[in-house]
């Protein structure tokens, strides 16, 4: 698992322990223990996954809400779900299930939506 999926359930778990902590706020304090690099840690496009797929309603414990204003990042992992819910075997290859979602270089949303869904975050 990357880091970035592994600062997704960092993050959600934070906020299923504490309901009043925002999930921008949980992601920052996430990347920042497990990213040495201010660039790692700054990195637009797995936040904007994570903060799309929580703005939806989509992640356990966390309720929708405006987290983000990304627009594309929230609907590639949307996207990403969608697919994952019509054939679960595509969590197993990242480049395959990016693939569908677009034609253009990936760039660590995948490993978000993966890591969540494999930990059972995503909801139904």
């Amino acid at each position: 698992m990357s880091g970035y999926g592994r600062a997704s359930l960092t993050a959600v778990k934070a906020c299923q322990r504490n309901p009043a902590r925002s999930p921008a706020d949980a992601w920052e304090a996430a990347v920042e223990k497990e990213f040495a690099s201010p660039a790692s840690r700054d990195k637009p496009c797995p936040r904007g996954a994570f903060l799309g797929l929580c703005a939806e309603g989509l992640v356990s414990g966390i309720p929708a809400k405006s987290y983000t204003d990304s627009i594309q990042n929230r609907r590639y992992a949307r996207n990403a779900v969608k697919l994952l819910r019509e054939d679960p075997e595509l969590a197993k290859n990242l480049t395959q299930l990016w693939c569908r979602v677009s034609q253009k270089g990936h760039n660590h949303q995948m490993d978000v939506v993966v890591a969540l869904w494999r930990a059972g975050f995503i909801l139904p």
